[in-house]
């Protein structure tokens, strides 16, 4: 049998898989640290001496006490302070260490956090290269891996330390997957040929059996490393919208009536990517009944901002009293529930842009929110839109080519923004070929139709624009010049000028402003 969760204050924690959660939300930790909070949490309230606390964390060796204080300062730290301003971790004069145990505090209901182990990659065909050093490059790998999709929030990753326990055993996935208490498994190989090797990955929804995805990378044993930040970066960045997209489907299946607020949520995710105006405002319902079952779920409050905002910024018909302070409204309220959550300081961030035309905020909070998670390409294309609105088009476009080499097929916007920036640039042909591909890809996002329209209008090619047009027009019928304008300037505003130009060569009409 397992051994029980332990809970105190907002954490939680599961010894088995040595997983720390915080209000839900998982906290990372170190091997050590871990073992020292179990023996505390063990011992319910009572003091731990500190010879029993250094055999727990450092079984079978002699080392200083020095060591063991400086463990407990790192874990107050992680833990910080408790609801009346204390330490939750005290020192007992003469008797050793322990934790103050408090009452856990109500955690708003949003739904399970889907669980992801990334096992140790099995390394077939001997060592790499014959280096000692370099037969660790699998097990680098993997823990490249862990700290990279730790980064998402959308979904936890367990440590290490207990996905490692199977680094030397062979067992299935499903059944690791049972023993470790996770929905998704990340299992690769690495095989090794003379002065070449070829990494595969794969992950495995285990509930369904499913294959979700799969990719080899090959490389040099010279160029290790930078081969090494390159899978990491592709493994991490295709990973996590495919357990987004298994979560939406698994949300899908379940009846109305059991929908919790992380129900709501992914349905309305599937909604927001068609960026068509029908299902902002089915998406903006959904978002509203999460928000109303879990005040504080961020994600939630960060895409209801993202979609009120859509409705200004698009010229749609508005799906509230002011949908101008509905968006400002949730993206305060998001930050303030996840001010670590790298997709909602993205979304505020664009929200400060777009709503507010506090540029130099905007951008500073889409940055961070990029630093926070590099792999993101959600991230990474708000990061380039936001280049766009108050910062380098060079940055901009370098930004939306790293979305369109990571993404696994969702590179509908990111290649609209590079047509948008070669617009930009006077390279009216290569912003129309980009343009044309991104409609390809999402026909019902009115921006890509003017983005096709603008270029063609720029080009002199009149019958084409009147086509494009026609066709902007009965998606979106009444767009005019005005409408588009209005809401889309930012610290730049010939970048738009540009655009709207090329729109108005193509013979979309003036319309009036809407004060």
């Amino acid at each position: 049998m397992a051994p029980a969760e332990h809970a105190f204050g907002p954490f939680a924690f599961d010894p088995h898989r040595r997983l720390l959660t915080r209000g839900g939300t998982p906290v990372e930790m170190g091997q050590r640290a871990a073992d020292l909070l179990l023996a505390l949490l063990e011992a319910k309230g009572q003091p731990v001496g500190k010879a029993e606390l250094m055999d727990r964390v450092w079984p079978g060796l002699a080392v200083e006490d020095g060591n063991l204080a400086v463990q407990i300062a790192g874990l107050r730290k992680l833990l910080g302070q408790g609801p009346q301003g204390q330490d939750w971790i005290v020192t007992v004069p003469r008797l050793g260490y322990r934790l103050i145990p408090i009452t856990p505090e109500p955690v708003p209901k949003t739904a399970s956090t889907p669980l992801l182990a990334v096992m140790p990659f099995g390394k077939l065909g001997g060592k790499l290269g014959g280096d000692a050093e370099q037969d660790y490059f699998a097990d680098g790998i993997v823990e490249d891996l862990i700290i990279a999709l730790s980064r998402f929030r959308s979904f936890a990753v367990i440590a290490r330390n207990s996905s490692f326990a199977y680094r030397d055993r062979r067992v299935s996935a499903g059944q690791a997957a049972r023993e470790l208490g996770v929905r998704y498994v990340l299992d690769g190989t690495v095989r090794h040929s003379g002065e070449r090797f070829r990494i595969s990955a794969h992950l495995i929804d285990v509930e369904t059996e499913a294959n979700l995805w799969a990719a080899n990378f090959d490389g040099k044993v010279e160029d290790i490393f930078e081969v090494q930040d390159r899978i990491t970066a592709s493994v991490a960045a295709h990973v996590a919208p495919q357990i987004e997209h298994a979560e939406i489907e698994r949300s899908r299946r379940k009846p109305p009536g059991s929908l919790a607020a992380y129900d709501y949520y992914l349905r309305a995710l599937q909604m927001h990517n068609t960026y068509a105006e029908a299902d902002n405002r089915e998406a903006l319902i959904f978002l509203e009944k999460a928000i109303a079952l879990a005040p504080d779920f961020g994600p939630a409050l960060a895409s209801a901002a993202y979609g009120y905002e859509h409705r200004v910024t698009m010229g749609w018909p508005p799906a509230s009293a002011d949908d101008r302070a509905k968006a400002r409204q949730f993206a305060r309220a998001a930050i303030a529930a996840a001010p670590d959550d790298a997709l909602v300081l993205a979304r505020a961030g664009f929200i400060m842009l777009a709503i507010d035309r506090d540029y130099d905020l905007g951008l500073q909070t889409i940055l961070r929110a990029a630093q926070i998670n590099p792999n993101n390409v959600t991230v990474l294309f708000v990061t380039g839109v936001g280049h766009i609105w108050a910062g380098d088009l060079h940055t901009a476009l370098e930004t939306f080519r790293r979305v369109v080499a990571l993404s696994p097929g969702q590179t509908s916007g990111a290649m609209g923004g590079m047509s948008h920036v070669l617009i930009c640039m006077g390279r009216y042909e290569e912003a129309l070929d980009w343009a044309r591909k991104s409609l390809a890809e999402n026909p019902r996002f009115d921006v890509m139709h003017w983005l096709v329209t603008s270029s063609l209008g720029h080009l002199g090619r009149h019958d084409e624009a009147a086509l494009a047009l026609a066709a902007l027009q009965n998606l979106s019928p009444g767009t005019t010049i005005a409408k588009i304008h209005q809401s889309n300037q930012g610290k730049y505003p010939e970048r738009w000028d540009i655009i709207v130009e090329g729109l108005r060569l193509a013979g979309m009409p003036e319309g009036s402003v809407t004060l």
